[in-house]
């Protein structure tokens, strides 16, 4: 049985029991994001809120619990100057980028904006990993301190999805845990109209 942040329980990979508030979460656009998209736009290297509404916010222990559950793990990191092929989807000269075991690695759609492609390629690849909203168990992460999976946990809970998990420690508190990063798989090509 795994306990979570905001009281839920998970049993055999099942959620139950997540309301959609955190208690004692202000109204209101979060500091440091765009009020009137409420994303954060840019600068995704710096603090993130503690919590996000709608999702749970796990720690370490957690995460650790659901990639072992076999929970569908999305690292969201987006290495700086890279970005699919207009002319063909794929994902051009990406660095080698280390990840939680089993994880599925879909670059850049935590960006505070995306492009049509990159709107299609999320609802695109959350379809394929966790199905239509509400969804299975789907968790959400970066590097510490990383805006990026903040905003694309923001984006599956606005799209409708209700069992999203946001590990905000990312692949930073992963290894500072003494736990084992594997090589990211590459991600698959972005579908172009």
């Amino acid at each position: 049985m795994l306990r979570l942040a905001r009281g839920g329980v998970v049993l055999a990979g099942v959620v139950l029991g997540l309301g959609v508030a955190l208690p004692g979460e202000a109204a209101g656009p979060v500091p440091g994001t765009d009020p009137a998209s409420g994303y954060r736009i840019g600068k995704y290297d710096a603090v993130t809120p503690l919590s996000l509404k709608g999702a749970t916010t796990i720690s370490t222990g957690q995460a650790q619990k659901l990639v072992a559950a076999g929970t569908v793990s999305v690292d969201v990191f987006g290495p700086r100057d890279h970005n699919y092929d207009p002319l063909d989807g794929t994902w051009r000269d990406l660095p080698a980028h280390p990840t939680l075991p089993g994880a599925i690695w879909l670059p850049n759609i935590g960006q505070g904006t995306l492009d049509s492609a990159l709107t299609g390629y999320f609802h695109d690849e959350m379809n394929r990993l966790i199905g239509p909203p509400p969804g299975r168990s789907v968790m959400f992460f970066c590097r510490a301190n990383c805006w990026m999976s903040w905003n694309v946990a923001r984006r599956a809970v606005l799209a409708g999805y209700t069992h999203v998990f946001w590990y905000r420690q990312g692949t930073d508190g992963w290894q500072k845990a003494g736990l084992k990063l594997t090589p990211a798989p590459l991600p698959p090509p972005v579908k172009l109209e």
